[in-house]
């Protein structure tokens, strides 16, 4: 309740509470509040307790990458990323997560090289069925995000430009 209420500072002691009852939810959440305090030393902590209890659980190594992006640490960020990408090809936030850490790290090229990566998985196989979400797991982002990428970059949908491409061949 006080967590979707962004009231962290109020959480962290009810969930000191539980910590013994239910300790993933309580080290996962308190990590979550003190991220959202800036408290990023801390919530390192926390995350670490909730990987122990749960490591095959995507969202800890997106928090965990979160916090290292915070903290500058960018290439164990991206390691823990492609970690919860290991466990969860689809956790949208994790591919959100490696793009924020290329943005941060100021490596717009990197950022490009992935579509352009997306744009060859695309053209490859434009004699068979293409999947968006692939496209966009090779472009490192969420579908969503890389539909609006390409658009923008392209000037046209990606569904427009595959029945183009498909037409002119």
């Amino acid at each position: 309740c006080l967590i979707a209420l962004n009231k962290y500072k109020e959480a962290i002691p009810c969930l000191e509470k539980i910590m013994d009852a239910a300790p993933f939810y309580a080290y996962f959440n308190t990590a979550l509040c003190l991220l959202n305090l800036k408290k990023y030393k801390q919530a390192l902590k926390y995350i670490k307790k909730a990987i122990k209890e749960q490591p095959e659980y995507s969202d800890n190594w997106v928090i965990t990458g979160t916090i290292k992006v915070e903290l500058k640490d960018f290439d164990k960020a991206l390691k823990d990323f492609n970690k919860a990408l290991n466990i969860n090809p689809k956790n949208y936030s994790a591919y959100r997560g490696i793009s924020f850490t290329y943005y941060r790290l100021g490596e717009f090229n990197n950022a490009l090289q992935n579509i352009n990566k997306a744009i060859e998985y695309i053209e490859n196989n434009l004699d068979k069925e293409i999947s968006n979400d692939e496209a966009a797991r090779i472009a490192c982002c969420s579908t969503y995000y890389f539909q609006r990428i390409f658009t923008y970059v392209t000037g046209i949908s990606l569904a427009e430009y595959i029945r183009r491409r498909r037409m002119s061949q």
